[in-house]
Order: structure tokens, then sequence, then C-alpha cells
């Protein structure tokens, strides 16, 4: 998944569910569904890595050169496209979990039941506006690396200007 701390975070929040858990059937399902969501992703990602391995143990010295480089580079293509669909899903995982604790805070008094869900859907939305920032800033080739580049344009060279064009004497223009 490649955020330890998420799921630490995760575990907190089952913790703290199962010591708060309330005669109700719906908390059971909340409980229930985010343990077979958690589980079925971590499922995923082992087969994705899995088949990834399985991928690498191909004899590639039996291929040419560029064979050997395309199937290289289709390898990098799946990791770039796995590590991005590894941040969406946690990212969709906060979502869910924002939204269980939002659930689980109209269990609180009226009085105090405003105050908590406008703090934790400010909360809420720093936080998912933050990774996906995250996931935006990420290099297209490379996506354990950031790409700034892209808020930077480089002013024309004073040295070798676009707008200097020598003509020839030869030229012919329509007419």
């Amino acid at each position: 998944m490649g955020d330890p701390s998420y799921i630490r975070d995760l575990n907190v929040f089952i913790e703290e569910l199962n010591r708060v858990k309330v005669n109700n059937p719906r908390t059971d399902d909340i409980y229930g569904n985010i343990v077979k969501d958690f589980n079925n992703t971590m499922k995923d990602i082992r087969v994705s890595r899995k088949l990834d391995d399985i991928d690498e143990l191909l004899n590639l010295s039996q291929l040419s050169a560029k064979e050997r480089r395309e199937h290289r580079r289709h390898n990098e293509i799946n990791r770039y496209y796995q590590k991005r669909y590894e941040r969406q899903i946690v990212l969709l995982q906060k979502v869910v979990v924002f939204f269980c604790i939002a659930i689980l805070g109209t269990l609180l008094p009226d009085s105090l039941r405003p105050l908590f869900i406008g703090t934790l859907f400010a909360a809420g939305f720093v936080v998912f506006f933050y990774d996906l920032w995250d996931i935006y800033l990420r290099d297209s080739r490379d996506f354990d690396q950031y790409d700034f580049n892209f808020f930077y344009n480089k002013p024309p060279s004073s040295e070798a200007g676009y707008l200097d064009v020598e003509l020839d004497e030869n030229t012919r223009y329509c007419e």
C-alpha cells in the first residue's frame, strides 16, 4: 500500500470502533465492510506485485535488445500506474474512513454534533486535497519522484533568440 501511517490510523480507528460499539447493527456492518475492503485491497496489491515478479523472471536473455527495452519500459509503465492506483486507493479509503467517522458522529449529542462534523469535514477537505495535490505533482515517468517543472517557464535565451532569422538571397517568396 505504501503508506504505513495510514494503515496505523485505520487500525486505531477500528480499535476505537470496537471500544465504542453501540448495539447498532449498522456499526457491525461498517466494521465488516472496512475490514473486507482493506483485506481485498491488500490481496490485490500482493497479487499485482507477484505478477510483476513473474514477468521479470521470464527468459529475457532470448529477446533482442529492442524487445528487452520495450519489455523493461512496459514494466516501468505498469509499476507507475500500480503505484498511482495504490495512492488513489489510499485516498478513497481515507474518504470512506472520514464518512464512517461522520456517521458515528451522528451518535453525539445535538449540541456537539455540528462542531464535530464541521471540524471533521474541514480536516477531511484538507487531507483529501493535500493527497490529491501530492498525486498531481508526481512525475509522469517515475511516480516516486516529483515534477515541479510545470510551474516554471524558462524565458527565451537572449543569445540564440528564436526571432533571429537569416534569409538567404536565393529565397523565393510566393506571389
